[in-house]
């Protein structure tokens, strides 16, 4: 009796489809994202959280892209990895829909992701933003929670973010305990979400302490006699004076 051998299908693999995920990288308008997306389904990635990532990034955070169409793509993944829920949440950032940011990273943590440096600046941003300070303080924890207290980026956000909420000692607490004080981290310039500043008048002299946030003044400021500022590692240093 003839033997016969079954021939087990194999799922696509990203290696053999390279050309059309290079392809989504070079898009500059949503005419192109469709087209390329709908090569991606035709090659049985529509569940693939790479293939989709790039498809959901175009969409969700270029000036050419729509967040109404990555989050139908978004919603349509069976598994999204952190970077989607990531871009996500940049996307809506970026949109001002900040409410949005937040309870997306609710449901980031309850689908048991664990959220990275990439995450929290955008959602600390949003925080800020809403005066969500409960959100704020919570988020805050969880910073500390997966050890990125160290993180310049989010460091930074949450500075700006108590500065906004009047909780200057907090502030200053964070400030206090940032040993680079630079802001420097990993990644592009879309996730550097945000920045803060902090003034300090104790290294002249001593007196009062000084936080403002960046492009902020506060009214008080502005009346002050004889006082000086300047901007040192990005950061404002005000005496007053």
């Amino acid at each position: 009796m003839a033997s016969v051998q079954l021939l087990q299908a194999t799922p696509p693999s990203l290696s053999s489809h390279k050309t059309p995920l290079y392809a989504l990288d070079s898009c500059s308008n949503m005419a192109e994202l469709k087209q390329h997306h709908s090569h991606i389904i035709r090659l049985g990635l529509s569940s693939d959280n790479d293939a989709m990532g790039r498809v959901i990034k175009f969409c969700a955070i270029s000036e050419s892209g729509c967040l109404t169409y990555a989050l139908k793509a978004f919603d349509k993944m069976p598994h999204p990895d952190a970077f989607l829920y990531n871009t996500i949440i940049r996307g809506f950032l970026q949109s001002q829909l900040t409410r949005n940011c937040i309870l997306l990273y609710s449901q980031m943590l309850q689908d048991s992701l664990s959220p990275n440096k990439f995450t929290f600046p955008p959602v600390i941003r949003a925080c800020s933003v809403s005066n969500a300070v409960e959100e704020g303080e919570q988020v805050h924890a969880h910073v500390l929670k997966y050890g990125l207290q160290s993180d310049g980026f989010s460091q930074n956000n949450l500075i700006h973010m108590y500065v906004n909420f009047q909780c200057l000692e907090e502030a200053r607490r964070i400030f206090d305990k940032n040993p680079k004080r630079d802001g420097e981290g990993e990644g592009d310039d879309e996730e550097k979400a945000g920045s803060a500043s902090a003034a300090d008048e104790g290294n002249r002299g001593g007196g009062e302490v000084v936080i403002v946030a960046a492009g902020v003044v506060q009214p008080w400021l502005r009346t002050t006699g004889g006082g000086a500022a300047m901007i040192v590692d990005g950061l404002w240093w005000c005496s007053r004076g």
